[in-house]
Protein backbone atom coordinates (compact mmCIF):
# COMPACT_ATOMS: atom_id res chain seq x y z
CA UNK A 1 0.00 0.00 0.00
CA UNK A 2 2.81 2.43 0.82
CA UNK A 3 4.19 1.98 -2.71
CA UNK A 4 0.78 2.79 -4.21
CA UNK A 5 0.63 5.99 -2.15
CA UNK A 6 4.23 6.73 -3.17
CA UNK A 7 3.53 6.41 -6.90
CA UNK A 8 0.29 8.39 -6.61
CA UNK A 9 1.94 11.12 -4.55
CA UNK A 10 4.84 11.63 -6.94
CA UNK A 11 2.52 11.60 -9.94
CA UNK A 12 0.27 14.27 -8.42
CA UNK A 13 3.30 16.32 -7.33
CA UNK A 14 4.60 16.21 -10.89
CA UNK A 15 1.24 17.35 -12.27
CA UNK A 16 0.80 20.18 -9.77
CA UNK A 17 4.35 21.43 -10.27
CA UNK A 18 3.91 21.58 -14.03
CA UNK A 19 0.60 23.40 -13.63
CA UNK A 20 2.29 25.96 -11.38
CA UNK A 21 5.17 26.52 -13.81
CA UNK A 22 2.82 26.92 -16.77
CA UNK A 23 0.80 29.66 -15.03
CA UNK A 24 1.59 33.06 -16.67
CA UNK A 25 1.70 35.16 -13.51
CA UNK A 26 0.98 33.04 -10.44
CA UNK A 27 -1.91 32.09 -8.14
CA UNK A 28 -4.42 34.31 -9.96
CA UNK A 29 -4.15 32.05 -13.03
CA UNK A 30 -4.53 28.81 -11.07
CA UNK A 31 -7.58 27.05 -9.60
CA UNK A 32 -7.94 27.56 -5.86
CA UNK A 33 -7.42 23.87 -5.13
CA UNK A 34 -3.85 23.83 -6.47
CA UNK A 35 -2.21 25.41 -3.38
CA UNK A 36 -3.80 23.14 -0.70
CA UNK A 37 -3.28 20.10 -2.93
CA UNK A 38 0.40 20.92 -3.40
CA UNK A 39 0.89 21.41 0.34
CA UNK A 40 -1.02 18.21 1.18
CA UNK A 41 0.98 16.05 -1.22
CA UNK A 42 4.30 17.51 -0.12
CA UNK A 43 3.68 16.88 3.59
CA UNK A 44 2.30 13.39 2.87
CA UNK A 45 5.41 12.10 1.08
CA UNK A 46 7.61 11.90 4.24
CA UNK A 47 4.91 9.73 5.81
CA UNK A 48 4.58 7.47 2.76
CA UNK A 49 8.21 6.33 2.65
CA UNK A 50 11.40 7.35 4.49
CA UNK A 51 12.97 8.68 1.28
CA UNK A 52 9.83 10.77 0.80
CA UNK A 53 11.33 13.37 3.14
CA UNK A 54 14.34 13.81 0.86
CA UNK A 55 12.15 14.11 -2.24
CA UNK A 56 9.66 16.53 -0.65
CA UNK A 57 12.31 18.80 0.86
CA UNK A 58 14.59 18.90 -2.18
CA UNK A 59 11.72 19.33 -4.62
CA UNK A 60 9.93 22.11 -2.75
CA UNK A 61 13.22 23.94 -2.19
CA UNK A 62 14.08 23.70 -5.90
CA UNK A 63 10.64 25.04 -6.85
CA UNK A 64 10.97 27.90 -4.36
CA UNK A 65 14.27 28.88 -5.94
CA UNK A 66 12.89 28.57 -9.47
CA UNK A 67 9.84 30.74 -8.78
CA UNK A 68 11.98 33.33 -7.01
CA UNK A 69 14.25 33.40 -10.08
CA UNK A 70 11.22 33.88 -12.35
CA UNK A 71 9.92 36.56 -9.95
CA UNK A 72 6.75 34.69 -9.10
CA UNK A 73 7.06 35.37 -5.39
CA UNK A 74 3.60 34.11 -4.41
CA UNK A 75 4.35 30.68 -5.89
CA UNK A 76 7.77 30.76 -4.27
CA UNK A 77 6.09 31.29 -0.91
CA UNK A 78 3.82 28.31 -1.61
CA UNK A 79 6.89 26.15 -2.15
CA UNK A 80 8.59 27.54 0.98
CA UNK A 81 5.46 26.72 3.01
CA UNK A 82 5.46 23.20 1.59
CA UNK A 83 9.15 22.86 2.50
CA UNK A 84 8.57 23.75 6.14
CA UNK A 85 5.42 21.60 6.28
CA UNK A 86 7.30 18.58 4.96
CA UNK A 87 10.19 19.29 7.34
CA UNK A 88 7.80 19.41 10.32
CA UNK A 89 6.22 16.07 9.35
CA UNK A 90 9.65 14.51 8.80
CA UNK A 91 10.85 15.67 12.22
CA UNK A 92 7.72 14.33 13.97
CA UNK A 93 7.99 10.94 12.27
CA UNK A 94 11.72 10.73 13.03
CA UNK A 95 11.11 11.49 16.71
CA UNK A 96 8.43 8.79 16.83
CA UNK A 97 10.79 6.26 15.20
CA UNK A 98 13.51 7.14 17.70
CA UNK A 99 11.11 6.57 20.59
CA UNK A 100 9.72 3.30 19.16
CA UNK A 101 12.65 1.67 17.33
CA UNK A 102 15.55 3.61 18.81
CA UNK A 103 16.66 4.55 15.30
CA UNK A 104 15.75 7.43 12.94
CA UNK A 105 14.53 5.30 10.01
CA UNK A 106 12.54 2.04 9.88
CA UNK A 107 14.03 -1.39 10.47
CA UNK A 108 13.79 -2.29 6.80
CA UNK A 109 16.45 0.28 5.93
CA UNK A 110 19.05 -1.25 8.25
CA UNK A 111 18.06 -4.81 7.31
CA UNK A 112 18.53 -4.14 3.58
CA UNK A 113 21.18 -1.43 3.32
CA UNK A 114 24.90 -2.08 3.63
CA UNK A 115 27.87 -0.11 4.85
CA UNK A 116 29.71 -1.52 1.82
CA UNK A 117 28.82 1.60 -0.17
CA UNK A 118 30.74 0.80 -3.38
CA UNK A 119 29.27 -2.70 -3.76
CA UNK A 120 25.82 -1.39 -2.92
CA UNK A 121 26.10 1.43 -5.47
CA UNK A 122 27.08 -1.10 -8.15
CA UNK A 123 23.94 -3.12 -7.45
CA UNK A 124 21.90 0.08 -7.46
CA UNK A 125 23.35 1.19 -10.80
CA UNK A 126 22.46 -2.19 -12.30
CA UNK A 127 18.96 -1.83 -10.86
CA UNK A 128 18.49 1.61 -12.45
CA UNK A 129 19.96 0.51 -15.79
CA UNK A 130 17.73 -2.57 -15.87
CA UNK A 131 14.71 -0.29 -15.50
CA UNK A 132 15.90 2.29 -18.02
CA UNK A 133 16.84 -0.31 -20.65
CA UNK A 134 13.40 -1.92 -20.62
CA UNK A 135 11.95 -1.35 -24.09
CA UNK A 136 8.96 0.67 -22.87
CA UNK A 137 10.95 2.78 -20.39
CA UNK A 138 13.71 3.48 -22.92
CA UNK A 139 11.15 4.67 -25.45
CA UNK A 140 9.33 6.89 -22.95
CA UNK A 141 12.57 8.44 -21.70
CA UNK A 142 13.85 8.95 -25.26
CA UNK A 143 10.63 10.70 -26.34
CA UNK A 144 10.68 12.93 -23.25
CA UNK A 145 14.34 13.80 -23.79
CA UNK A 146 13.57 14.62 -27.42
CA UNK A 147 10.76 16.95 -26.41
CA UNK A 148 12.91 18.63 -23.77
CA UNK A 149 15.81 19.06 -26.19
CA UNK A 150 13.49 20.56 -28.79
CA UNK A 151 12.14 23.05 -26.24
CA UNK A 152 15.52 24.05 -24.82
CA UNK A 153 17.38 24.41 -28.10
CA UNK A 154 14.56 26.21 -29.87
CA UNK A 155 15.38 29.38 -27.89
CA UNK A 156 11.95 30.93 -28.28
CA UNK A 157 11.45 34.30 -26.61
CA UNK A 158 7.67 33.83 -26.33
CA UNK A 159 6.75 33.60 -22.65
CA UNK A 160 4.40 30.65 -23.15
CA UNK A 161 7.12 28.66 -24.95
CA UNK A 162 9.60 29.52 -22.17
CA UNK A 163 7.22 28.22 -19.53
CA UNK A 164 6.66 25.03 -21.50
CA UNK A 165 10.39 24.57 -21.80
CA UNK A 166 10.86 25.11 -18.07
CA UNK A 167 8.11 22.59 -17.32
CA UNK A 168 10.14 19.80 -18.96
CA UNK A 169 12.66 20.18 -16.13
CA UNK A 170 10.16 18.71 -13.64
CA UNK A 171 10.10 15.14 -15.02
CA UNK A 172 13.84 15.48 -15.63
CA UNK A 173 14.34 16.16 -11.91
CA UNK A 174 12.25 13.09 -11.07
CA UNK A 175 14.24 10.94 -13.52
CA UNK A 176 17.65 12.03 -12.26
CA UNK A 177 16.63 12.22 -8.60
CA UNK A 178 14.89 8.83 -8.31
CA UNK A 179 17.46 6.92 -10.38
CA UNK A 180 20.32 8.51 -8.46
CA UNK A 181 18.75 7.98 -5.05
CA UNK A 182 17.85 4.33 -5.56
CA UNK A 183 21.18 3.61 -7.24
CA UNK A 184 22.90 4.88 -4.09
CA UNK A 185 20.56 2.78 -1.91
CA UNK A 186 21.31 -0.39 -3.87
CA UNK A 187 17.97 -0.86 -5.61
CA UNK A 188 15.63 -3.69 -4.73
CA UNK A 189 15.32 -7.45 -5.31
CA UNK A 190 11.69 -7.49 -6.48
CA UNK A 191 10.91 -7.67 -10.18
CA UNK A 192 9.40 -4.76 -12.13
CA UNK A 193 11.74 -2.19 -10.49
CA UNK A 194 9.00 -1.16 -8.08
CA UNK A 195 10.83 1.84 -6.61
CA UNK A 196 11.26 3.43 -10.04
CA UNK A 197 7.71 2.79 -11.20
CA UNK A 198 6.69 6.40 -10.37
CA UNK A 199 8.80 7.45 -13.37
CA UNK A 200 6.42 5.63 -15.71
CA UNK A 201 3.43 7.66 -14.51
CA UNK A 202 5.51 10.87 -14.38
CA UNK A 203 7.03 10.54 -17.85
CA UNK A 204 4.19 8.87 -19.76
CA UNK A 205 1.99 12.01 -20.05
CA UNK A 206 4.99 13.99 -21.33
CA UNK A 207 5.78 11.26 -23.84
CA UNK A 208 2.12 11.17 -24.86
CA UNK A 209 2.07 14.94 -25.43
CA UNK A 210 5.25 14.68 -27.50
CA UNK A 211 3.73 11.86 -29.59
CA UNK A 212 0.64 13.99 -30.26
CA UNK A 213 2.83 16.88 -31.41
CA UNK A 214 4.67 14.59 -33.82
CA UNK A 215 1.40 13.12 -35.05
CA UNK A 216 -0.05 16.57 -35.71
CA UNK A 217 3.07 17.62 -37.60
CA UNK A 218 2.91 14.53 -39.79
CA UNK A 219 -0.82 14.98 -40.32
CA UNK A 220 -0.32 18.60 -41.32
CA UNK A 221 2.31 17.64 -43.91
CA UNK A 222 0.23 14.60 -45.05
CA UNK A 223 3.11 12.19 -44.56
CA UNK A 224 1.02 9.04 -44.38
CA UNK A 225 3.85 6.44 -44.55
CA UNK A 226 5.60 8.20 -41.67
CA UNK A 227 2.32 8.34 -39.74
CA UNK A 228 1.75 4.61 -40.23
CA UNK A 229 5.34 3.79 -39.21
CA UNK A 230 5.10 6.01 -36.12
CA UNK A 231 1.75 4.46 -35.14
CA UNK A 232 3.06 0.90 -35.51
CA UNK A 233 6.17 1.76 -33.52
CA UNK A 234 4.06 3.26 -30.73
CA UNK A 235 1.77 0.21 -30.64
CA UNK A 236 4.80 -2.08 -30.48
CA UNK A 237 6.36 -0.08 -27.67
CA UNK A 238 3.16 -0.25 -25.63
CA UNK A 239 2.24 -3.85 -26.46
CA UNK A 240 5.62 -5.46 -25.63
CA UNK A 241 5.73 -4.69 -21.89
CA UNK A 242 1.99 -5.32 -21.53
CA UNK A 243 2.38 -8.78 -23.05
CA UNK A 244 5.39 -9.50 -20.86
CA UNK A 245 3.58 -8.40 -17.72
CA UNK A 246 0.49 -10.43 -18.67
CA UNK A 247 2.73 -13.48 -19.00
CA UNK A 248 4.53 -13.32 -15.65
CA UNK A 249 2.61 -10.69 -13.67
CA UNK A 250 5.81 -8.84 -12.93
CA UNK A 251 6.86 -11.71 -10.66
CA UNK A 252 4.16 -10.79 -8.17
CA UNK A 253 2.55 -14.24 -8.35
CA UNK A 254 5.55 -15.71 -6.51
CA UNK A 255 5.05 -13.23 -3.68
CA UNK A 256 1.38 -14.19 -3.33
CA UNK A 257 2.30 -17.89 -3.44
CA UNK A 258 4.82 -17.43 -0.61
CA UNK A 259 2.29 -15.46 1.45
CA UNK A 260 -0.44 -18.08 0.91
CA UNK A 261 1.84 -20.93 2.00
CA UNK A 262 2.99 -19.07 5.09
CA UNK A 263 -0.59 -18.26 6.04
CA UNK A 264 -1.18 -22.02 5.87
CA UNK A 265 1.87 -22.58 8.09
CA UNK A 266 0.46 -20.09 10.56
CA UNK A 267 -2.81 -22.03 10.70
CA UNK A 268 -0.92 -25.24 11.49
CA UNK A 269 1.05 -23.68 14.34
CA UNK A 270 -2.04 -21.88 15.61
CA UNK A 271 -3.76 -25.25 16.08
CA UNK A 272 -1.03 -26.49 18.45
CA UNK A 273 -1.94 -26.46 22.18
CA UNK A 274 1.18 -24.43 23.00
CA UNK A 275 2.25 -21.76 20.57
CA UNK A 276 5.96 -22.11 19.75
CA UNK A 277 8.07 -19.09 18.83
CA UNK A 278 8.82 -19.27 15.12
CA UNK A 279 11.80 -17.94 13.18
CA UNK A 280 10.84 -17.32 9.57
CA UNK A 281 12.35 -15.72 6.46
CA UNK A 282 9.13 -14.11 5.19
CA UNK A 283 7.15 -12.96 8.22
CA UNK A 284 4.24 -11.15 6.60
CA UNK A 285 2.08 -14.12 5.61
CA UNK A 286 2.39 -16.14 8.80
CA UNK A 287 1.45 -13.22 11.06
CA UNK A 288 -1.93 -13.03 9.35
CA UNK A 289 -2.91 -16.39 10.81
CA UNK A 290 -0.60 -17.04 13.77
CA UNK A 291 -0.90 -15.32 17.14
CA UNK A 292 2.35 -16.72 18.59
CA UNK A 293 5.69 -14.90 18.61
CA UNK A 294 7.44 -14.66 15.25
CA UNK A 295 11.11 -13.81 14.71
CA UNK A 296 11.75 -12.21 11.33
CA UNK A 297 15.23 -13.62 10.71
CA UNK A 298 15.76 -11.31 7.73
CA UNK A 299 15.59 -8.43 10.22
CA UNK A 300 12.71 -6.49 8.71
CA UNK A 301 10.71 -6.82 11.93
CA UNK A 302 13.52 -7.72 14.33
CA UNK A 303 15.57 -4.73 15.46
CA UNK A 304 18.61 -6.65 16.73
CA UNK A 305 18.85 -8.77 13.58
CA UNK A 306 18.48 -5.72 11.33
CA UNK A 307 21.62 -4.21 12.89
CA UNK A 308 23.61 -7.43 13.33
CA UNK A 309 25.41 -7.32 9.95
CA UNK A 310 26.18 -3.73 8.87
CA UNK A 311 28.30 -4.71 5.84
CA UNK A 312 26.26 -6.98 3.57
CA UNK A 313 28.71 -7.00 0.65
CA UNK A 314 28.39 -10.25 -1.32
CA UNK A 315 25.00 -11.18 0.13
CA UNK A 316 21.87 -11.62 -1.97
CA UNK A 317 20.28 -8.20 -2.42
CA UNK A 318 18.04 -7.21 0.52
CA UNK A 319 18.62 -10.60 2.20
CA UNK A 320 21.96 -10.18 3.95
CA UNK A 321 20.89 -9.32 7.50
CA UNK A 322 20.83 -12.84 8.98
CA UNK A 323 23.42 -13.48 11.69
CA UNK A 324 23.81 -17.04 12.97
CA UNK A 325 25.15 -16.30 16.46
CA UNK A 326 22.20 -13.98 17.24
CA UNK A 327 19.76 -16.66 16.08
CA UNK A 328 21.43 -19.36 18.20
CA UNK A 329 21.52 -17.04 21.20
CA UNK A 330 17.81 -16.23 20.83
CA UNK A 331 16.85 -19.90 20.25
CA UNK A 332 13.36 -19.71 18.64
CA UNK A 333 11.37 -22.90 19.21
CA UNK A 334 10.94 -23.43 15.46
CA UNK A 335 12.83 -22.42 12.35
CA UNK A 336 10.65 -22.34 9.26
CA UNK A 337 13.10 -22.08 6.35
CA UNK A 338 11.00 -20.81 3.48
CA UNK A 339 7.61 -22.06 2.37
CA UNK A 340 8.31 -25.79 2.20
CA UNK A 341 5.11 -27.67 1.42
CA UNK A 342 5.69 -31.26 0.30
CA UNK A 343 5.58 -34.78 1.73
CA UNK A 344 7.99 -35.20 4.66
CA UNK A 345 11.41 -35.72 3.06
CA UNK A 346 14.84 -36.92 4.20
CA UNK A 347 17.13 -34.31 5.68
CA UNK A 348 19.50 -34.16 2.71
CA UNK A 349 16.70 -32.96 0.41
CA UNK A 350 16.02 -29.57 1.99
CA UNK A 351 16.36 -26.70 2.55
CA UNK A 352 17.25 -25.71 -1.00
CA UNK A 353 20.37 -23.84 -2.12
CA UNK A 354 18.77 -20.42 -1.95
CA UNK A 355 17.62 -20.94 1.63
CA UNK A 356 21.07 -22.26 2.59
CA UNK A 357 22.59 -19.11 1.12
CA UNK A 358 20.24 -16.83 3.08
CA UNK A 359 20.95 -18.74 6.30
CA UNK A 360 24.69 -18.66 5.49
CA UNK A 361 25.07 -22.42 5.92
CA UNK A 362 23.71 -22.49 9.48
CA UNK A 363 21.62 -25.64 8.95
CA UNK A 364 24.85 -27.64 8.39
CA UNK A 365 26.55 -26.15 11.46
CA UNK A 366 27.00 -28.65 14.31
CA UNK A 367 25.88 -26.06 16.85
CA UNK A 368 22.57 -25.90 15.01
CA UNK A 369 22.08 -29.63 14.34
CA UNK A 370 22.87 -30.49 17.97
CA UNK A 371 20.14 -28.12 19.14
CA UNK A 372 17.52 -28.45 16.38
CA UNK A 373 15.89 -31.47 14.72
CA UNK A 374 13.97 -31.69 11.49
CA UNK A 375 10.23 -32.39 11.78
CA UNK A 376 7.00 -32.20 9.80
CA UNK A 377 3.34 -31.59 10.50
CA UNK A 378 1.23 -32.72 7.56
CA UNK A 379 3.09 -31.35 4.54
CA UNK A 380 4.86 -28.52 6.38
CA UNK A 381 8.58 -29.03 7.04
CA UNK A 382 10.59 -27.15 9.64
CA UNK A 383 13.28 -27.39 12.33
CA UNK A 384 12.31 -27.60 16.00
CA UNK A 385 14.34 -27.40 19.18
CA UNK A 386 15.12 -30.89 20.44
CA UNK A 387 14.01 -29.97 23.96
CA UNK A 388 10.55 -29.13 22.53
CA UNK A 389 10.04 -32.47 20.76
CA UNK A 390 8.26 -34.11 23.67
CA UNK A 391 5.79 -31.23 24.02
CA UNK A 392 4.60 -31.67 20.41
CA UNK A 393 5.41 -35.34 19.80
CA UNK A 394 1.85 -36.42 19.04
CA UNK A 395 1.62 -33.84 16.22
CA UNK A 396 5.04 -34.37 14.64
CA UNK A 397 6.27 -36.65 11.90
CA UNK A 398 9.92 -37.72 11.79
CA UNK A 399 11.62 -37.50 8.38
CA UNK A 400 13.66 -40.44 7.19
CA UNK A 401 17.23 -40.20 8.50
CA UNK A 402 16.42 -37.89 11.40
CA UNK A 403 17.19 -39.01 14.94
CA UNK A 404 15.18 -37.83 17.94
Amino acid sequence: MDLTIWVLGLTILNYLSIRMILSPSGPADLPKWIAPSFLTITVTLPAARPEGAAIALAFSLALAGYFAWRRKLALSLWAVGAFFGAAAVAVCITLWRLSYFGYPVPNTFYAKESTGIIAQAKLGAIYAMHFLLDSATTSIVAICCGLAAYGWFRKSKVDRETRRRDATAIPALFLIGLCGMYAALGGDHFQSSRFLQPLVSVLSPIAGAASILVWRALLKDQRRPAMIAASLALVGIIAAPIARFANNGGGIRDEFRIADRLRYAGQIFEALPQHPSVGVIAAGGIKRTYSGFVYDIMGLNWVEMAHAVPDKTGAFRDHGAFEESLFLTTEPDVLLPGDLLSPCQPMNVWPNGFIRMLLKGMTEDKRFTDFYAQACIKDLQFYIRRDRLSAYSRFLQKPQGETW
